[in-house]
């Protein structure tokens, strides 16, 4: 019967080429055996495999083939040169059942920058579908000021605009319209100069109007806009930034509990980062880093409900740490016999020591320090 090799650790979707970047964590590298156990070939040769997983599909992956992955190492000529190294330059990777090799450290770090990359391509895609809305907003806008006489600066920007269709589109102007700034034929306003006709159109501060005739007649104090550049809409540029106002929101405290866990490598069922427990352990000021590793912790130990664990562990590292800032309850120092020698020799004689012919004061106070402090442990041990 044939083993069963383990489904892939990492989704097949997940392509990071393009991205010319990849942890190398030198901690972890410059300590495991792969470091400590291969000659400077099959080091270079490995590390070469590294970056070629991280630039194949799935990320964090290599072909199965032999010569295949020959090839990535460069030695697609010398055969003879990839047996020797082979075995060292892939120690790590490992074979599953889509028949692909894959390297748990790689992966963990794909994981991580595919997220990442998955969130910037959400908030570009949100960003250009806000200016694909903005652009037909702006396009209505001048529409429906053309069709009341208001014509608008090309170039106006789109919160002046977004007011002065409110002002003059919408039914209803407010009140206290400042003089001058009339709205369409037929309503007359408070603040309409003496002897304005009924029916007389008015100018907006800014803008122009424009009469059944084609004329176009410039706001009050104000002169004709310019005419746009050739080739330019008359309704502004379509291609005009919304306001910066999409980038992602900073992450709620659970939502960084939650991004903590996962890079531990905690599935999101098992870990609740909205429990009410965990949001007063980072009031206490326990951090997200704080989380991940406690629960990369959970993870190598093979806690097997590692959300609780992970909460009970940090509360009792933050208590241990108060107590510590605290520090210790006041009262006299066992230890004030060591400021001076008098004070060693009353401690050597309440021990029943006595300094040695010849002995050095020093050695003679390491000696009365080693009896302290063994009778110091049988008083506890007794308590």
């Amino acid at each position: 019967m044939s083993e069963q090799l383990p489904e892939p650790p990492i989704p097949a979707e997940v392509d990071l080429r393009g991205l010319e970047y990849m942890p190398l964590l030198g901690g972890k590298l410059f300590e495991s055996d792969f470091y400590l156990d291969s000659n400077d070939a099959e080091f270079r040769i490995g590390l070469r495999l590294w970056w070629a997983s991280w630039n194949q599909v799935p990320a964090g992956s290599l072909p199965a083939e032999d010569h295949r992955i020959r090839g990535l190492a460069g030695l697609a000529e010398n055969p003879e040169k990839w047996r020797k190294v082979r075995d060292k330059a892939l120690r790590g990777f490992t074979k599953h059942a889509d028949g692909r090799l894959y390297h748990a450290v790689i992966v963990e770090q794909a994981l991580i920058a595919w997220e990442k990359r998955v969130d910037v391509r959400e908030v570009q895609g949100n960003r250009q579908s806000r200016k694909e809305r903005m652009n037909a907003d702006r396009k209505a806008m001048f529409a429906a000021l053309r069709e009341i006489g208001v014509r608008p600066g090309w170039d106006i920007g789109m919160r002046e605009l977004r007011q002065l269709h409110a002002e003059h589109c919408a039914p209803g102007t407010p009140p206290g319209t400042p003089p001058g700034t009339l709205t369409v034929p037929g309503n007359e306003e408070p603040g309409t100069p003496p002897g304005t006709l009924p029916g007389t159109p008015r100018t907006v501060p800014g803008t122009a109007r424009t009469v059944r005739d084609g004329t176009v007649i410039p706001g009050t104090g104000d002169a004709v806009p310019p005419p746009p550049p050739a080739g330019a809409p008359e309704d502004g540029p379509e291609d005009a930034d919304p306001p910066d106002d999409d980038a992602p929101p900073a992450p709620t405290p659970a939502g960084r509990i939650g991004w903590a866990m996962r890079r531990a490598g905690v599935p999101p069922a098992q870990c609740n980062p909205s429990d009410p427990t965990a949001l007063a352990l980072l009031q206490r000021g326990a951090t997200s880093e704080q989380f991940e590793d406690t629960a990369r912790e959970a993870v190598t130990k093979g806690i097997r409900r590692p959300w609780p664990w992970v909460l009970a562990t940090l509360a009792g590292r933050l208590d241990e740490a108060a107590q510590v800032a605290a520090g210790p309850a006041v009262g006299p120092d066992p230890m004030a016999w060591r400021k001076s020698f008098d004070g060693v020799q009353r401690r050597a004689g309440e021990l029943g020591l006595s300094p040695r012919p010849g002995e050095m004061a020093h050695d003679f106070e390491r000696r009365v320090l080693t009896a302290h402090q063994r009778a110091a442990g049988r008083q506890g041990a007794a308590a």
